[in-house]
């Protein structure tokens, strides 16, 4: 389950550096609090632990040495053939496995929630930690350019809150290994940002996808689409991982 989580997380922090290039804050410092801008949106979708486990269930990927609670670097593990899996996800699962995943301390994003609709649609709640943010982007092939263009955006409108909580809804699928997107509403806070900045950078986010959806050895997703109110998909997980 920490392979569909990576590859989500990746893909979210590459929005939310595209959102920031846009300049929509607006922010005042000080009022987030007063107006409850610095929690995330609530989806209404709670989980436990058993959705955790479940989840990892599903993957059919056994793990050794605790290579399942600790955040290990890739590097210090090996990773098994590459196992076909077809298999539905529920909200309940995915948010379990998106705050539950052990997160290297750099990581800028937690408190998430993802809830699936009956029209198709999904929506994602979280909390980005903007002290965080560049150094992980920086880690993970976003490029100086970009990142210089954020920093140089937020000096613009002076203090910007440590956390900032993001809201996204939209549609999504992969079609043989090719992702399609379309943003519905984002949101900083509680300001509403064109939908248009996020799809009109779709190439950006799109590539950033394509560069690392090969970073785990054995993950793949061919299909992957909402249905029913649950993420169902189609490729493959490594069948085991464990520590070198």
């Amino acid at each position: 389950m920490k392979f569909l989580g990576g590859c989500l997380i990746g893909i979210i922090t590459i929005v939310v550096l595209v959102i920031l290039v846009a300049g929509y804050f607006g922010f005042v410092p000080g009022l987030s609090n007063l107006f409850g801008s610095n929690k995330p949106a609530n989806l209404g979708t709670a989980y436990t632990s058993a959705d955790y486990k479940s989840a990892e269930a599903k993957t059919g990927t056994k793990f050794l040495n605790n290579t399942d609670t600790i955040n290990y670097d890739k590097s210090q593990k090996t990773f098994g053939p590459a196992k076909a899996v077809t298999v539905d996800f529920t909200a309940a699962e995915i948010t379990a496995a998106l705050n539950d995943k052990p997160h290297p301390e750099d990581f800028p994003v937690k408190d998430w929630q993802v809830r699936y609709n009956p029209d198709g649609t999904a929506e994602i709640s979280a909390v980005v930690l903007m002290d965080k943010l560049t150094g992980y982007a920086q880690s993970h092939g976003v490029t100086d350019d970009t990142i210089q263009t954020v920093l140089d955006t937020v000096k613009k409108f002076g203090i910007i809150e440590k956390q900032m909580p993001i809201y996204l809804k939209g549609t999504f699928s992969v079609v043989n290994g090719v992702l399609n997107f379309n943003a519905i509403s984002v949101k900083i806070g509680r300001l509403s940002i064109s939908a248009d900045t996020v799809n009109s950078n779709k190439m950006n986010i799109l590539d950033f996808r394509d560069e690392h959806k090969n970073d785990i050895p054995g993950f793949s997703c061919k299909n992957c689409s909402i249905v029913n109110g649950k993420l169902h998909f189609e490729g493959t997980f490594p069948s085991t991982v464990a520590l070198k």
